[in-house]
């Protein structure tokens, strides 16, 4: 859905030619919540893609995974977000999953994941959050070691709107956007 369709047969042919000259480890990367038919289970589809490419290669596979953030401005503006403990289960599920003897599997923190929703999602109520976090003491919190993940899930808990759940929802083709006042020209 998102033009970035690789057969796995490709892949694994790229693969060996890699290992042949020489080259013993690969790198991917996958997002989870992208807007996919409901029926669909990403997590096992993700496990299952990379251990056949394993077996077929036998080559070490370093896996990142992030949780897919809807931007405004793109075809996916209105698609919902992945709520935080939804996105957790499935990101532990793969990094449980996928045997370390062959796989290294690391991931974004979904916190930061709906962190990021509520800043490019969000409409004045999420500029509040973010000023009542700098009063409080937030700084440099794009930075993971002095993010004050307490800090912000406290002012988050505070808000008088459901944060996360409005975050993280579907929305409207009738439905204004906070951001339909921005003209591109």
């Amino acid at each position: 859905r998102i033009n970035k369709h690789v057969s796995k047969d490709r892949i694994i042919s790229i693969l060996k030619q890699a290992k042949e000259n020489g080259w013993r480890l690969a790198k991917f990367y996958f997002m989870i919540g992208l807007p996919l038919p409901s029926d669909s289970n990403e997590g096992e589809a993700i496990i299952e893609y990379l251990t056949d490419i394993q077996e077929a290669v036998k080559i070490n596979l370093n896996v990142n995974l992030g949780t897919f953030v809807p931007k405004p401005h793109t075809p996916f503006q209105r698609e919902r977000q992945l709520e935080e403990e939804t996105a957790f289960n499935t990101l532990i599920n793969i990094k449980k999953t996928l045997r370390k003897k062959y796989f290294k599997v690391s991931f974004q923190s979904p916190f930061s994941s709906l962190l990021e929703g509520i800043v490019s999602r969000g409409d004045e109520r999420a500029g509040e959050l973010v000023y009542q976090a700098f009063r409080r003491g937030a700084r440099l919190d794009a930075w993971d070691d002095y993010l004050d993940s307490e800090l912000l899930r406290s002012v988050i808990q505070e808000a008088v709107w459901p944060v996360e759940k409005d975050t993280c929802r579907t929305r409207g083709e009738e439905e204004k956007l906070p951001w339909d006042s921005v003209d591109f020209g």
